[in-house]
């Protein structure tokens, strides 16, 4: 019998990932958008919900605002990622909540936005006065939609701050940064760990980056 001259050794394999130490890691912006896929729309009018201490529960008002969420990934840089996680441009992802005020729609008071603008250089940006937009008297109504009160105004607004952070998307896009990378119990697995850009508290909310600084890629240890 001729002998073999190939092996496959499966008493080796991994049984999880390799994970990253809680820190931060350099990357770059990659995929902001304010749809997801197949066209998935974020920005959108959708029925108000307080929260009731009583029941504990999110309630309908019975009134009807806009709400809107950009998204976004890290590629980290850092040579320490890649090489531990064995992977060319680790990935991961985080996103923002935007909340329009139901009267004016102009949009409310957001922490991780702010964080994340300034992190790129981008906070005092006037991303309104780029926007090229002419109310529509005629825009189109959804069927589903057609009951709301003022909702000519709501749809026009909506498609203007889609717009808005259209461009704010597209300028954020490619702008490097320094990811915070941290540990957390897994969701799908909860006696397994994995990690994630973190996004802070209800308290204390986060972007998950900080501004990049010249050379924090090289970080492999001598």
């Amino acid at each position: 019998m001729t002998k073999r001259s190939f092996i496959i050794d499966t008493t080796s394999l991994s049984t999880a990932r390799p994970l990253l130490d809680n820190g931060f890691y350099a990357g770059t912006i990659v995929n902001a958008s304010v749809e997801g896929k197949e066209g998935k729309q974020y920005f959108k009018i959708v029925e108000e919900k307080v929260w009731n201490k009583d029941t504990g529960t999110r309630e309908p008002t019975g009134d009807y605002i806009l709400s809107g969420m950009i998204v976004f990934g890290v590629a980290l840089t850092s040579k320490k990622a890649i090489k531990l996680l064995q992977q060319d441009e680790p990935r991961f992802f985080g996103n923002i909540f935007l909340r329009f005020d139901k009267e004016t729609y102009a949009l409310q008071d957001n922490i991780p936005l702010g964080q994340l603008l300034n992190a790129v250089g981008l906070g005092t940006t006037n991303f309104g006065e780029m926007v090229d937009f002419e109310s529509d008297e005629d825009i189109e109504v959804p069927e589903e939609l057609e009951s709301i009160p003022d909702i000519v105004s709501k749809l026009n607004a909506l498609e203007y701050g889609k717009q808005l952070f259209e461009l704010v998307c597209q300028a954020i896009n490619n702008q490097p940064v320094k990811a915070k990378i941290i540990k957390q119990v897994s969701q799908d697995n909860p006696d397994t760990q994995e990690n994630v850009l973190d996004r802070g508290s209800s308290y204390a909310p986060f972007c998950g980056v900080l501004p990049y600084e010249d050379g924090c890629e090289e970080d492999l240890e001598d």
